[in-house]
């Protein structure tokens, strides 16, 4: 059987061979996908791989998908290196392109050319500003930067949303939720006539410069990384590492806050709801293939640059989805996460039998299943167990990547999310017209005519009283049985559990599969009971909001079922 042997140090071959080999393994993948759909995969490889470089006018527009994702990536290269954890890039994005199209709708016919810079800065500062935000946070409070980056995201599309719908809404709109065309004034000089390519790139490129000169040539850059990576060392050395967290998210913020006023003053030229495109997220992909080194995140944007053009291609002259982009760019990040792994191990032949191994973020793949499976058996629950399988297979995968093969447990996360989020929109395309029937509410006598609890608590399908019911039995496992015990003993101090003899990867990926397939099931009941319907992205943040409700809750079943329902009855207030 083949199993992984540590090398005694990393290998250097492997540092950048892996990149490649990830991409041959997505593009492989990918002509097996074709294949499955009855579509020509020569055809299907060149609308990604050829159509956005064959003509002049093509690598314009390549660059100009390539420049935002360029800017922010090396923003996010700052971060990672030094150890910060900012996934709230896209947030950052959004709040840079409204800062810059708020001083954008200042301009009249008398305004000068000068408002450019003014845009720019604005855009700069509203990123920097919104970063600022988790870095003191993190700074102060020592609060998780993963989570708050991230659920600053859904803020900044909510301030978006309440500028275009309402005070910046542009009167001779036709109600179109955007603000006025801006001024010819406003818009960021293009570099020549007949391409929208401006100097976002120039830009990008001097920005990739100043990186490798401050990264690899100056002492603060090596102050840095070493402030974010070793804070003990740091501190020893004289440096300081809450500058090293500083610095690090308000030029990540500051990066991507210019990208978002490059976008909005450049190609889009107002602000409408489609400026978050995703660039923010896509952005910590192209760090990673980049190699979090300036050069290589330059072919890195290129490469994500054609999944965008290609996506687009594939939907107006292959009749396929456009979200094929999510699902490439899910599928190049796994592979070079596994692919990664060859840099500290080897592969080695052995005779002795492998083991088997056989996040819980990815409930839209869940609840597609879950309905596709209501859909074609008519068995609601048929619908949750499909559900649950999903969630348990996608969260078995997370597992195996993370605690076999140590990959970063962020990056696994995301990839699968991308994955997940693309996947879902490109298979359920044959199932948004489909309709379930409303499922019937199951009141609980005597407990149903309670007033105001007895709706909210008594009133419901089984699915809920079943939550509650695993509420209460997860309190009994983890503190009352000795299984619980072992559990939190792995999950808390992994070392000591190791010595007494317990499986600690095993238990662990265990645990991830449970957490899995309890995801799956909240999935399929959004799309079986609560909606019932299925429509892209019709998880609306859910499974993220999950995630931070259950840190913030320190991992507590029932301070956890306390959150949700604060959560849920806000979310009801606002059809109120």
């Amino acid at each position: 059987m083949i199993r992984l042997e540590a090398r005694p140090e990393a290998s250097k071959f492997w540092t950048y061979a892996s990149p490649v080999l990830a991409l041959l393994v997505t593009v492989t993948i990918g002509v097996l996908i074709f294949l499955a759909l009855g579509k020509d995969p020569v055809r299907g490889l060149q609308v990604f791989f050829w159509e956005p470089i064959k003509s002049p006018y093509a690598l314009g527009e390549l660059m100009v998908k390539a420049t935002p994702l360029l800017i922010i990536a090396l923003g996010l290269a700052v971060c990672f290196r030094s150890n910060v954890w900012n996934i709230g890039a896209e947030g950052q994005f959004v709040m840079g392109a409204v800062a810059a199209g708020g001083v954008a709708l200042l301009a009249d016919k008398t305004t000068g050319s000068w408002i450019v810079v003014a845009i720019v800065l604005a855009g700069v500062l509203g990123g920097m500003v919104w970063a600022g935000i988790t870095a003191l946070l993190r700074d102060r409070f020592n609060a998780n930067e993963i989570l708050v980056s991230l659920m600053l995201v859904y803020v900044a599309d909510m301030v978006l949303s309440y500028l275009v719908f309402g005070p910046w809404k542009d009167p001779a709109g036709y109600n179109f939720p955007q603000t006025r065309t801006f001024d010819a004034v406003t818009q960021i000089p293009r570099l020549m006539s007949g391409s929208r390519v401006n100097i976002g790139i120039v830009l990008a490129a001097i920005g990739v410069v100043a990186l490798w000169l401050f990264l690899f040539r100056t002492l603060a850059g090596f102050r840095q990384e070493v402030g974010g990576l070793a804070p003990a060392a740091a501190r020893y050395a004289g440096f300081s590492s809450r500058r090293a967290l500083w610095v690090a998210l308000l030029v990540s913020g500051g990066a991507a806050g210019l990208a978002g006023a490059l976008e909005v003053a450049g190609p889009i030229g107002q602000l409408t709801t489609y400026v978050p495109a995703g660039y923010g997220f896509a952005a910590i992909i192209v760090a990673f293939v980049g190699r979090l080194h300036p050069v290589g995140m330059v072919f890195s944007a290129i490469l994500m640059s054609m999944f965008y053009i290609g996506g687009e291609l594939a939907q107006s002259r292959l009749g396929l989805p456009k979200s094929l982009t999510g699902v490439f760019q899910g599928l190049l990040l796994f592979s070079l996460l596994a692919c990664d792994t060859l840099m500290a191990y080897r592969l080695r032949v052995s005779k002795h039998p492998a083991v088997s191994m056989k996040e819980a973020r990815m409930m839209l793949c869940a609840a597609l299943a879950g309905f596709a499976t209501v859909v074609h058996s008519g068995n609601i629950w048929l619908g949750f167990v499909a559900g649950m399988a999903a969630g348990a297979v996608l969260a078995a995968i997370f597992g195996v990547l993370v605690i076999w093969l140590n990959t970063n447990q962020y990056a696994t996360g995301l990839a699968l999310s991308l994955f997940g989020a693309g996947f879902s929109a490109f298979a359920g395309i044959g199932y948004v017209q489909e309709k379930l029937p409303e499922q019937a509410q199951f009141p609980i006598p005597l407990l149903a005519d309670i007033p105001f609890v007895g709706p909210a608590l008594f009133r419901q399908h089984p699915m809920v009283y079943l939550a509650m019911a695993l509420t209460i039995g997860l309190i009994w496992f983890l503190y009352r049985t000795r299984a619980g015990l072992v559990l939190r003993s792995v999950g808390e101090s992994p070392e000591s559990a190791h010595a007494l003899g317990y499986p600690v990867r095993r238990i662990r990926l265990a645990a991830v599969v449970a957490g899995g397939a309890l995801c799956g099931l909240a999935g399929a009941y959004v799309s079986v009971v609560y909606t019932p319907l299925w429509v892209e992205g019709m998880i609306a943040g859910k499974g993220w909001i999950a995630l931070a409700l259950t840190t913030f809750a320190t991992w507590r079943p029932a301070r956890v079922l306390l959150g949700a329902y604060l959560f849920g009855g806000v979310t009801m207030l606002q059809f109120h």
